[in-house]
């Protein structure tokens, strides 16, 4: 009987390979883009086999023709704004000559590794919309980045691009690359210049650029602070104005109310407030300390130290040292003077 041997083993594929390339656009105003490498891959298998040693023609398969799309897609959403897609951080919080810090969470939404740029901007984008630019941000700081997969896992060393750090900083005009899914959460602070008043508005940019889009691969967001301050209405008042110096013991009953007024659409807590009161000479308080109290329209918030007098000169001064007053407290402060 005539023997047929086939050895699976040597088969052999022959593949073709074309790719055309297709760039996609952004403007600033969004958070995503894309460009989409599509072709097609071709594929035959051949086998070769011997009948009693005997070589026999070589067989060819049919071809078969499989259809490849590589898309490079991104996002970059402004996580401290209104809407979770946002292209914006509104509103955050500025104090003069201090840091205000913005998070933005940069994602690989498309099917192939990119890198990306990042750069910090003075910019007031204009097809973004925060408000005025009464100031600009200085002393940028390096961007911080905290690589995930897409599930939120932290990605091993084997799970990230070669040579990718999970975590770092990085100088604004430097690239960070991410796998697939994957994403990195940015933060980065800036300063406000110390001048700045209540209600200014500093506005900024972060972009990210894409390696793998050949045209508009850059997206945009704008991050803006407003300075916010405490902003105080003090009020004192007395129940009697007209003083009987020959009355046995005469006194003024006194009461001094220290709002932080809520009205303001830039106001902010206050933290370690020192109150004063400076009595007229020749009026002392009743009782010292112990005759002064203190009480607040929001029970959680600290009242300071306890009340102390300082003496200066021949006058009294009341004072309250370490005194928190959030938005729309009032402390009242009583106390009857001799």
């Amino acid at each position: 009987m005539k023997k047929f041997n086939f050895n699976p083993n040597v088969l052999t594929a022959g593949v073709a390979l074309a790719l055309g390339l297709v760039s996609g656009s952004a403007n600033a105003s969004t958070t995503t883009n894309q460009s989409s490498t599509a072709g097609t891959i071709t594929n035959t298998a051949e086998a070769t086999y011997s009948v009693d040693g005997v070589a026999q023609p070589k067989v060819t398969s049919n071809a078969v023709t499989v259809n490849t799309s590589e898309v490079a897609n991104f996002t970059l959403v402004a996580t401290q704004g209104a809407s979770a897609t946002d292209d914006k951080n509104e509103a955050q919080v500025a104090t003069p000559g201090q840091a205000t810090r913005f998070t933005n969470t940069l994602t690989n939404t498309g099917n192939l590794s990119d890198t990306y740029t990042l750069n910090i901007t003075q910019n007031n984008e204009s097809t973004i919309t925060t408000g005025n630019q009464d100031y600009k941000f200085t002393s940028p700081t390096a961007i911080t980045y905290v690589i995930k997969n897409a599930d939120g896992s932290t990605p091993t060393a084997a799970q990230l691009p070669l040579g990718q750090a999970q975590t770092g900083t990085v100088a604004s005009g430097s690239s960070i690359s991410l796998l697939p899914g994957q994403y990195a959460e940015l933060s980065y602070n800036v300063t406000t210049p110390s001048g700045q008043i209540g209600g200014q508005s500093g506005v900024g940019t972060l972009e990210a650029t894409s390696t793998k889009i050949a045209s508009g691969g850059k997206l945009i967001n704008e991050n803006q602070a407003i300075v916010k301050l405490p902003v105080f209405a003090i009020t004192k008042t007395a129940t009697n104005t007209n003083l009987d110096l020959n009355t046995a013991n005469p006194s003024i009953d006194y009461t001094i109310t220290v709002k932080n007024d809520g009205t303001a659409t830039y106001a902010a807590d206050a933290v370690g407030v020192l109150i004063q009161d400076k009595l007229p000479i020749g009026l002392s308080v009743q009782n010292g300390t112990a005759g002064i109290a203190v009480t607040s329209t929001d029970g959680t918030t600290t009242n300071g130290s306890a009340p102390q007098i300082i003496t200066s000169g021949t006058q009294q001064i009341i004072a309250i040292s370490g005194v928190d007053l959030k938005v729309g407290e009032t402390m009242t402060i009583t106390f009857k003077a001799l």
